[in-house]
C-alpha cells in the first residue's frame, strides 16, 4: 500500500507541475528557432584558415569554412600573393564566399580587405552593394540589415583585384531594433597622433579619437594633404573608440591630417580639426 501511494503521490506531483506550467514554457524546446534570439558571430579569418596554403596556392570550389558556414564557389581563388593571410578573389566577379543567414535573423557583415596593388582600389559585392577598398591598404567595410537569405561575397567586376583578409557576421534576432545615439550628439573624431612607422619609414601612421559603433559613426576617414593641395583619404569602419589608418607620403614636407565621421543614413559629415606633421622621406639605399 504504502509504495502504490508513493507513485500515485509522484503522478499527481508531476500533473499539477504541468498543469501550473504553460505550453509555452516547453515550446521553444522543441522549435526550431529556438535559439533565434541569442546573437551568433562567425569568423572567417585568413590567418587561421588559410595557414598551411603557401602564396599562390589554389582554393578548391566547396572548400568551407568556420564550420561549413562559408563555401568557396566558383574557381580562381587563392591565397593572395602577400605576406598577410588573404584569399585573393581576383577581379572577374566568378569566385568568392557563399553563406546563407537563417530564418529568424539579420546579419551585419564586416569584411577586411584591400586591392591588389595594381593602382586601382578593390571592391566588394555582397547581395547588390558593392563598397570599395583601399588598393594596398586593408581596411574595413560594413554591410548592415541583411535579412535572412543567401549570399555571394565577391570581388567586383570593374576593380583591380581584391584580398580579403577577414569577414565577420553577426547575427541577431531579426525582430529587434537598434537604438543609436542621436548623430547630433556624436562628438568629432579628432587626430590623436602622427608618426613615421618605425618599421618602414615610408608611412606614416594616423592615430584618431572618435566612436564607431551604434553611439557614433558607421566610419571615419582621413584626409591627407599636401602642400600643393594633393589629398589622400584612407577610411575604417572597425567598431571601437580609436583607430589608426596608413598613408604612404611621396615627398617630404608639411602634410594637414583631419578625421571625418559618417553615418550612411545621415547628410551631414561630422569633422574634427586639422593637425600638421613635418615628414622626410628616408634617404634610399645605393
Amino acid at each position: 500500500m504504502k509504495k502504490g501511494k508513493k507513485v500515485v503521490a509522484i503522478v499527481m506531483a508531476v500533473l499539477m507541475i504541468v498543469g501550473i506550467m504553460p505550453f509555452t514554457s516547453f515550446s521553444g524546446i522543441f522549435s526550431s528557432k529556438a535559439n533565434a534570439e541569442e546573437d551568433k558571430v562567425i569568423t572567417f579569418d585568413a590567418a587561421t584558415e588559410l595557414a598551411d596554403l603557401a602564396k599562390k596556392a589554389a582554393i578548391a570550389e566547396n572548400t568551407k569554412y568556420a564550420d561549413g558556414f562559408f563555401t568557396v564557389f566558383g574557381t580562381g581563388a587563392k591565397r593572395a600573393n602577400m605576406d598577410d593571410f588573404a584569399i585573393d578573389l581576383g577581379k572577374n566577379g566568378q569566385t568568392g564566399l557563399s553563406f546563407t543567414i537563417p530564418e529568424g535573423y539579420k546579419a551585419t557583415v564586416t569584411v577586411s580587405g584591400r586591392g591588389a596593388g595594381s593602382g586601382k582600389p578593390g571592391s566588394i559585392t555582397i547581395g547588390t552593394v558593392t563598397k570599395a577598398f583601399d588598393e594596398s591598404t586593408v581596411e574595413d567595410q560594413v554591410w548592415k540589415d541583411l535579412a535572412a537569405g543567401d549570399y555571394k561575397l565577391t570581388a567586383d567586376t570593374t576593380s583591380g583585384g581584391t584580398r580579403v583578409t577577414k569577414v565577420v557576421v553577426k547575427m541577431t534576432a531579426a525582430g529587434t531594433t537598434t537604438q543609436r545615439k542621436a548623430w547630433s550628439e556624436v562628438v568629432a573624431p579628432e587626430i590623436k597622433e602622427v608618426k613615421t612607422d618605425e618599421k618602414d619609414k615610408s608611412k606614416v601612421v594616423v592615430t584618431f579619437t572618435g566612436v564607431i559603433g551604434d553611439d557614433g559613426a558607421d566610419k571615419v576617414t582621413v584626409t591627407m594633404s599636401d602642400s600643393k593641395g594633393n589629398k589622400q583619404e584612407k577610411s575604417t569602419a572597425k567598431e571601437g573608440t580609436e583607430g589608426s589608418v596608413e598613408f604612404v607620403p611621396t615627398d617630404s614636407g608639411t602634410y594637414s591630417f583631419v578625421a571625418t565621421a559618417t553615418r550612411e543614413d545621415e547628410e551631414t559629415h561630422i569633422t574634427g580639426a586639422t593637425k600638421e606633421y613635418v615628414y622626410t622621406l628616408p634617404l634610399s639605399v645605393p
